[in-house]
């Protein structure tokens, strides 16, 4: 490899191997986006190393049952986020510890022999990777730019949780580049430092979801939703099935099919039978990628009722599909929703608002583009246009 090398340190911090499986996944699929499309925007050499070690799962088994106080990043203990974001925390030895500041001085060594070299940069995935990486660059007197992106847990939840506010802010200043997910990330940051400007870089899609056709041929006389996620309370599925009693009462031909599992599976099924609205629901589990793919390739139209959401990717993934959304506001989706690609609708709950944007849906379907809806996605979404801006923050770090 040419002197023109650069060596870029994904820093993960470390991961329950059960957890946030789906969350490191992303992380992965990043890395290969960048060594895919990288040569396609600069000359240069990259080389990425992931310093990434699962949690042992007794430590992790033993952290669920037993939840305590929180006390981020101290060497003694133990932080994780569920990919709930649920930040639990429990007391343990010091020689049950999984990774601390020795941990990582120990394993030092070993990531700059992968390397090749001392990295040009550091890409840290999360907020709490990045705090993790500031302490030991302070205790080790090192210097090496590194760049913060933070693509789940809202910087509230550290805030609720009794972050470490100095630490923090040490932290921010130190670093050469924020990337966010979210709009509303803007306005969390400020918090902790006005100077502080973030990029905002939406996820992107997987290949899976580029190679699909969306073409409106073929589709079914029954009008699909199709509902991709975990089956949760933040996925706002209780108001969904309430929605569909507006469906049903204009006798409106339709099914929603819901691809995911979860905790709440049970109490859904239960729920739509008290409603008797069993028929029209459809149960698929979870699929992978290439199988969402197909599914998305003969439904209408997607719905993503949630709460709460940060970047949601199975509502980018859907519009570069060509699928016409129906989601609810929620300070994320409104914002990833592209002007012409569906509906975005205040619901209070109740799902009459959400009803009422669904029933709009079926009847307005004809004016939907599905191949304009797939180009103007593809244009935002695709991991190309990720990439670029990607490089973009990485030079400035450098520089």
């Amino acid at each position: 490899m040419g002197s023109n090398l650069k060596r870029i340190l994904v820093f993960t911090g470390w991961y329950p191997s059960v957890e946030n499986a789906t969350q490191y996944t992303f992380v992965r699929q990043q890395v290969a986006m960048m060594n895919k499309y990288l040569p396609l925007t600069t000359n240069e050499k990259w080389k990425f190393v992931v310093w990434n070690k699962p949690a042992p799962t007794d430590i992790f088994n033993h952290l669920m049952r037993r939840p305590a106080k929180v006390s981020v990043w101290k060497d003694e203990e133990i932080s994780i986020f569920t990919h709930q974001s649920v930040l639990l925390s429990h007391r343990l030895p010091m020689d049950q510890s999984f990774i601390h500041l020795r941990d990582m001085y120990t394993q030092f060594p070993s990531v700059l022999n992968e390397l090749g070299g001392t990295p040009d940069l550091v890409w840290c995935v999360t907020l709490t990777s990045a705090s993790l990486w500031n302490r030991f660059m302070e205790k080790n007197k090192l210097n090496i730019p590194f760049i913060l992106q933070e693509h789940s847990v809202p910087l509230t939840m550290h805030l609720r949780h009794r972050w470490n506010l100095n630490e923090a802010r040490r932290m921010l200043k130190r670093n050469s580049g924020v990337v966010v997910v979210a709009e509303r990330q803007f306005a969390e940051f400020s918090k902790l430092d006005k100077s502080i400007k973030p990029h905002l870089i939406w996820n992107a899609v997987t290949e899976e979801f580029l190679s699909g056709t969306s073409k409106n041929k073929n589709l079914s006389n029954t009008f699909v939703f199709l509902f991709v996620g975990r089956l949760s309370d933040q996925k706002g599925l209780w108001r969904l099935i309430d929605a569909t009693q507006k469906l049903v009462g204009n006798k409106l031909n339709f099914v929603i099919k819901l691809i995911g599992a979860g905790p709440d599976e049970l109490r859904l099924r239960n729920y739509i039978k008290k409603k008797g609205t069993s028929d029209y629901f459809e149960w698929l589990g979870p699929k992978p990628s290439e199988e969402i793919s197909r599914e998305m390739d003969k439904a209408h139209a997607f719905v993503l009722p949630s709460f709460y959401e940060n970047c949601p990717v199975a509502l980018l993934e859907a519009q570069v599909m060509g699928l016409p959304c129906v989601c609810t506001i929620n300070g994320a989706s409104e914002k990833v929703l592209l002007p012409g690609n569906g509906i975005a609708v205040q619901d209070e709950g109740n799902g009459i608002a959400l009803g009422n944007a669904l029933a709009k849906m079926i009847k307005g379907y004809s004016h939907y583009d599905r191949a304009a809806i797939r180009k103007r996605s593809i244009a935002e979404f695709s991991p190309d246009v990720f990439v670029k801006k990607m490089y973009g923050v990485f030079v400035d770090a450098m520089r």
